[in-house]
């Protein structure tokens, strides 16, 4: 995942990121993916093109304020926003009732679980489908 955040300018940092990692953790009911907890710790925020695909990743620090104003905490309560695509569309991350943690995309004028459309199963096969696919964050509205 490194390699192709890298390949695309995303800016690094060291940052230690532990006791904000465990505010969002608390506020959102489950515990981060360790590869999304790497990407907070080792780079800012990204908005961009990756491929064909326009994406807006939040920062660390802009993470629970956004959950919050979007109210996606309240109409979505095991879903944590990290991002836009830009264009209506809220990329997430949601815990399944197994317990799994899924990346989704749904449209930020529906925030309904049932809206969420599957992209990945971890942060880094995420970043890795946006480098290979054309368009995959293209939102409908159902």
């Amino acid at each position: 995942m490194t390699k192709i955040l890298d390949n695309y300018n995303f800016i690094r940092k060291n940052a230690n990121i532990s006791s904000i990692v465990e505010m969002l953790e608390y506020k959102v009911g489950f515990l981060l993916p360790d590869d999304y907890k790497e990407y907070l710790a080792n780079f800012t925020a990204f908005e961009g093109s990756i491929n064909s695909s326009y994406i807006k990743l939040w920062d660390i620090d802009q993470l629970l304020a956004f959950n919050e104003g979007y109210e996606i905490f309240r109409s979505m309560p095991n879903t944590f926003g990290i991002g836009s695509n830009g264009s209506g569309g809220l990329l997430a991350m949601e815990r399944e009732d197994s317990g799994l943690i899924s990346y989704v995309k749904t449209p930020f004028t529906l925030l309904n679980p049932e809206q969420n459309e599957y992209l990945a199963s971890s942060f880094t096969e995420f970043i890795e489908k946006l480098a290979l696919e054309e368009n995959m964050l293209v939102v409908s509205l159902k």
